[in-house]
């Protein structure tokens, strides 16, 4: 049994990490921003008697992850395991993004993991185990047009996780990076309604082609349940490695930047119909017939 911290469990993957840890006998932390949210999780870890207790920890608080931890200290003793999963999305061109945007995407995303690690790592350390994992995105791989506070914190938070890795690695601690695709999640909910519909604006046809993408996703995209049995994977692997792709269309999308230039990339930001783009952008990055 392992004493398992999850962050952003309320819904989405946070929630069905939280369960899945539980059903295999783990005793997890799963926490939360706002306990007012904690109803369906606290049910549906009731209803299958797994030992999942919630508890308030706010990422953009310090006070508030200096609180939770101690909590948990104190009932648990360590921390075995952490995952860093809460999050948000933050979509706008980098021309109409404002500071205050920017930075409240950055304190969630980026800061806010970085602020957990700083109250876990030190017992880890000096226990010479433990495993952290940091839920990133397939857009901290690559970009998309109009999405720019989220690809920017997703970026920054995978070149902090691999940075972390070197580091602890003299220590035994583990890290792991998991880089899910689309899931259907309440952040892809938001994200695919984040752009309007006004034709006049300066980015309105690659406006018009993200939101299409987007709501594709939202139908077609897959279980967060996947990217949790993904998660425990990562934590109890023999052959563990840094980065886990989780979904075929991560895979697509990874492995198709990979193999064209960026000059190459960049003509999706060209002006041209929504034929020749979607032309494009199919034969950079081929779908399998189940996504």
């Amino acid at each position: 049994m392992a004493i398992v911290l999850i962050t952003g469990c309320s819904t989405g993957i946070g929630f069905e990490t939280a369960l899945q840890f539980g059903r295999s006998g783990n005793q997890v932390y799963a926490t939360m921003r706002n306990l007012d949210k904690a109803g369906p999780l606290r049910d549906a870890a009731r209803h299958e008697n797994l030992d999942v207790r919630i508890h308030q920890l706010d990422v953009d608080s310090r006070v508030s992850i200096d609180a939770a931890i101690a909590a948990i200290l104190a009932e648990a003793g360590q921390v075995d395991v952490l995952v860093n999963n809460a999050g948000v999305t933050g979509m706008g061109s980098i021309e109409e993004t404002t500071d205050s945007e920017l930075h409240a995407v950055m304190e969630t995303n980026f800061f806010g993991p970085l602020r957990v690690i700083r109250g876990i790592v030190p017992a880890m350390r000096e226990r010479r185990s433990g495993t952290i994992v940091n839920v990133t995105s397939v857009a901290g791989r690559l970009v998309a047009g109009l999405a720019s506070q989220y690809h920017c914190s997703k970026w920054a938070l995978e070149c902090a996780s691999e940075t972390l890795a070197l580091e602890l690695r003299q220590f035994g601690v583990r890290v792991a990076i998991v880089e899910p695709g689309f899931f259907v999640t309440p952040i892809l909910d938001k994200a695919a309604e984040a752009w309007g519909d006004n034709e006049n604006a300066p980015y309105a046809d690659l406006e018009r082609r993200m939101r299409d993408l987007y709501a594709q996703a939202t139908v077609g995209g897959g279980h967060p349940s996947v990217v949790a049995r993904a998660i425990e994977n990562a934590v109890t692997t023999t052959e563990p490695r840094l980065r886990y792709l989780v979904g075929a269309d991560a895979e697509s999308f990874v492995g198709g930047r990979q193999r064209i230039t960026d000059e190459e990339y960049l003509v999706l930001g060209e002006e041209q119909s929504d034929e020749q783009w979607w032309t494009r952008f199919m034969e950079m990055f081929p779908m399998p017939v189940e996504a």
